[in-house]
């Protein structure tokens, strides 16, 4: 039983993760539509507000995100919320009695 639980938390997280890229995604392309820019132009125009939130000293890891420049590609930036999820559910799935994470070493 432990295990469906396990299981069932992990569904509803990553249910969570899809709707809120969904929504994210819905936002952008609905504020940018409303602005009546281009994407270039839309990025230009909120670029100085970014620029001083980054600046603002409040947000260092972000600012080191966005400074490396590690541009996915969407799908790759789509997958990394997931692997990531699964890789924290995995051993309570197991710890519940479930099976291991596929390429866990037998042990």
């Amino acid at each position: 039983m432990a295990v469906l639980v396990a299981a069932g938390r992990l569904l509803n997280v990553l249910d969570d993760y899809v709707m809120g890229v969904m929504a994210r995604e819905t936002a952008q392309v609905q504020a940018a539509r409303r602005s009546g820019l281009t994407d270039e132009e839309y990025r230009e125009a909120v670029t100085p507000y970014l620029r001083e939130v980054l600046d603002s000293g409040r947000y260092p890891q972000v600012k080191r995100f966005v400074e490396a420049d590690d541009e996915l590609a969407d799908d790759a930036a789509f997958e990394l919320g997931p692997e990531a999820l699964l890789a924290r559910f995995a051993p309570l799935i197991e710890a519940a009695g479930g099976p291991p994470a596929p390429g866990t070493p037998p042990g």
